[in-house]
């Protein structure tokens, strides 16, 4: 990640929100890195596939759609480096053991 161009990391990942059934719907089968979930609206970060970024199926969601900051990557890509551990949240339930 730190040998990418900054251009090249602006889209490797995104922030998805919206009603917590749609997030789940678009994230399904695809690497969330976290997500979050108040009442009926959840947010996650979805790493971004070839092929599978094209906003037409967040549209028809109704789901709002933001790129990750640089700082935002380099952040997560620290704490995986530091806590190489951690257990990826993946679409479908789960994610790491807090304890």
């Amino acid at each position: 990640m730190f040998d990418t161009a900054a251009d090249d990391l602006r889209s490797a990942a995104t922030s998805v929100g919206g009603v917590g059934i749609a997030v789940a719907e678009f994230t399904a089968g695809r690497s969330v890195w976290n997500s979050r979930q108040i009442a009926s609206q959840e947010s996650a970060v979805v790493v971004r596939g070839a092929g599978r970024d094209r906003p037409g199926p967040a549209a028809a969601l109704h789901l709002h759609l933001e790129p990750l900051t640089l700082r935002q990557l380099v952040v997560r890509a620290a704490a995986d480096w530091v806590c190489p551990s951690r257990t990826p949240v993946t679409s479908g339930g789960g994610g790491s053991d807090p304890g």
